[in-house]
């Protein structure tokens, strides 16, 4: 890069660069004011679901989506995971809130269940139309202030690529295998608390059939999202700085839900605390009313 640079909407995803890390709570992949994150390590796949949501974030079904292939490199930038694997490739994208997409080409096969997380209590799915699974049950809270000792979740699946074959995800394996060009192409979406099927049918049906969109609709909710924020980085460490604070304060907002639905919330940190505190919340908007007003005006 050329210094001066200008840090906005249409280059934060160059200035933040592709070595994010997304394998803590504190850091999970969670675009477009999502309470859920991914979390990878370095397995092929995605290593877990964060939920950001009570006072405690919530970790489960690790692991989420197990590729059996190893890893030879992978880039985590601000709107994609790419891994490149042993026999082919693997991008996750999201392309709605709390909506991300798979897409696989190359691999042999791989299978998906949420049976092995016992915290999943009064797991149950349903099939709407072939291509879709949803799974219903609760977790349970992480902290004894929380009024309630468990919260509902939805887990949606729809395959947009491939055949998906065998059990339902709970008695037993889902086994997805390539279709005859060689590619997986997976649509996921998740909500807690307001767990109603239509809102989460609406989302896959509505989702990116390739990551490429995915990434172009992240692109262009990076750019509202930060509005009219205009940043000037004179070199290299205050350009990864002043970018990866900004991509930070966007991972932390979430859309809430209840009476406050409709609205973006901040949290302090959506790993350790992913609830919305007056204190930090004034703090918060010193930056937050650069971006533009309504994030400002959310949070207060």
């Amino acid at each position: 890069m050329d210094y001066p640079i200008t840090i906005a909407g249409g280059n934060l995803v160059k200035c933040v660069g592709n070595a994010l890390d997304y394998s803590t709570p504190m850091t999970s992949f969670s675009p477009f004011y999502s309470d859920i994150g991914l979390g990878f390590d370095h397995a092929g796949g995605i290593k877990c679901l964060f939920l950001h949501y009570n006072r405690k974030t919530t970790r489960c079904f690790d692991p989420f989506m197990s590729i059996p292939s190893s890893v030879k490199g992978q880039e985590c930038s601000a709107t994609s995971v790419a891994q490149l694997l042993e026999d082919g490739t693997a991008h996750v994208a999201f392309c709605d809130h709390n909506t991300w997409i798979v897409e696989c080409n190359g691999v042999r096969r791989f299978d998906f269940s949420v049976s092995h997380d016992s915290a999943f209590a009064e797991r149950r799915c349903s099939v709407h139309e072939a291509n879709i699974r949803v799974f219903d049950g609760y977790f349970p809270t992480g902290d004894a202030r929380d009024p309630d000792r468990r919260f509902p979740f939805v887990l949606g699946l729809r395959v947009i690529a491939g055949e998906a074959s065998g059990s339902d995800g709970i008695t037993g394996q889902i086994q997805i295998a390539p279709d005859a060009g060689g590619r997986i192409v997976l649509a996921f979406s998740a909500r807690m608390l307001a767990v109603d099927h239509e809102t989460l049918l609406n989302r896959l049906n509505a989702a990116s059939g390739s990551v490429a969109d995915a990434v172009r609709r992240s692109q262009a909710w990076l750019e509202q999202a930060m509005g009219n924020l205009t940043l000037t980085a004179h070199d290299e460490r205050e350009c990864s700085v002043l970018s990866r604070c900004v991509h930070g304060l966007l991972s932390n907002s979430a859309a809430a839900p209840g009476f406050l639905s409709g609205r973006v919330s901040a949290f302090p940190s959506r790993g350790n605390y992913p609830t919305h505190y007056l204190w930090d919340s004034c703090f918060q908007n010193l930056a937050l009313e650069q971006m533009h007003a309504r994030l400002a005006e959310d949070s207060l």
